[in-house]
């Protein structure tokens, strides 16, 4: 359901209206929004509702971008589509980054695995079961099997 009129915060819709009337004729409409929980991501667009979301997290580190993310996803919202070759092309075409330029906060890594053959230490954001990718040429043998040797904290 397309939204009647463009609204959120001001700094936001600034940023879209200046892009909506150099690329756009001023014809899109967005709900904009800051997201606090979006911490891997630039920004998505939800094209169906009208919304559009831009990581508070990652627009503090890299303030700069902020124009970028926005085309980005107003590209999403006019196209209505994903990452297909059309919005690649004509991302290209305008010049929009396909990818952000970095990632506000990565995990931290939580376990050290080391394997019983090698000794090669290898870190991890969460468990499993790996086996050494070195010693087993890419492929998993259960004699190869990481085993648990630190828990970061």
């Amino acid at each position: 359901m397309p939204v009647e009129r463009t609204s959120g915060p001001s700094e936001l819709v600034q940023v879209f209206e200046k892009l909506n009337a150099r690329y756009f004729n001023n014809s899109l409409k967005a709900t904009l929004e800051w997201s606090s929980r979006m911490l891997v991501i630039a920004g998505n667009c939800n094209w169906e509702r009208g919304v559009i979301r831009l990581s508070k997290a990652y627009h503090t580190e890299y303030p700069d971008k902020i124009e970028a993310t926005m085309l980005h996803e107003m590209l999403h919202l006019a196209l209505k589509r994903g990452h297909d070759a059309r919005f690649r092309e004509a991302a290209a075409a305008l010049g929009v980054p396909l990818r952000a330029k970095g990632r506000a906060q990565h995990r931290p890594y939580l376990y050290v695995y080391a394997c019983p053959n090698c000794g090669r230490s290898v870190r991890r954001r969460r468990k499993g079961v790996w086996a050494c990718g070195t010693c087993g040429k890419g492929r998993y043998y259960e004699k190869y099997r990481l085993r648990l040797v630190q828990y970061l904290t």
